[in-house]
């Protein structure tokens, strides 16, 4: 008879959820609402406008469903320009770690919304990684794995390393690991080619560049 009353009373403040407290929110562009049952939501300043809500206005379970949908997104924006703040990121690498903070069905639209910014752009971002490899001496196949890695796609690696990755690059690339090693250890020319080879170098590149080096 107790649960019955219960589920009766539970009922009722379901039938009569309404706004009861709005204010701003804690996130970008965001207001912060309490409903009548005590829980808390926050949702864009737009959503809230569009739908012409206010104190008192009543919540069934489709504005419920929505408002729901538009907590998340607005915790889910708020989480991409933390993440983003701290570094360049690409689409696919900033999706996998909205996944890992728990969100779902927001992600795309959040997505979408950061490239409509040009806060995230994947062609921009693998630039970025390139130029940042070259400057640490990386050969061409550990740049494109590394890209490859960070979730972007085959395409916009190709594009890059075609314009960013020239043949000029890779030889001075070489010369300068070369004389890195050199300086650490003497090596015989097979030996300095297996390690040049095993860090992604290409064989004919190496081997020309050692054969036209007489002091190896």
């Amino acid at each position: 008879m107790v649960r019955r009353k219960q589920e009766e009373d539970f009922s009722s403040q379901r039938d009569n959820l309404s706004i009861l407290v709005i204010s701003q929110g804690n996130y970008p562009n965001s207001l912060k609402i309490e409903l009548s049952d005590s829980s808390i939501f926050f949702v864009s300043d737009s959503f809230w406008f569009e739908r012409h809500l206010g104190i008192g206005c009543f919540i069934d379970d489709e504005l419920l469903k929505l408002i729901t949908c538009e907590d998340e997104f607005v915790r889910c924006y708020a989480k991409s320009l933390d993440l983003i703040s701290y570094r360049e990121h690409g689409r696919e690498e900033l999706s996998r770690k909205l996944k890992l903070r728990g969100f779902s069905n927001s992600i795309e639209r959040v997505l979408d919304l950061l490239v409509e910014y040009n806060y995230i752009d994947d062609s921009r971002y693998a630039e970025l990684l390139v130029e940042e490899l070259i400057r640490k001496n990386k050969s061409k196949q550990y740049i494109f794995s590394k890209l490859m890695s960070r979730g972007l796609d085959f395409s916009t690696i190709k594009e890059t390393l075609d314009v960013r990755y020239t043949s000029e690059i890779a030889k001075q690339i070489v010369e300068d690991v070369i004389f890195t090693i050199s300086l650490k250890k003497t090596l015989k020319k097979d030996e300095l080619l297996r390690i040049l080879v095993n860090r992604g170098f290409e064989y004919y590149l190496i081997n020309d560049i050692i054969k036209k080096n007489v002091d190896i």
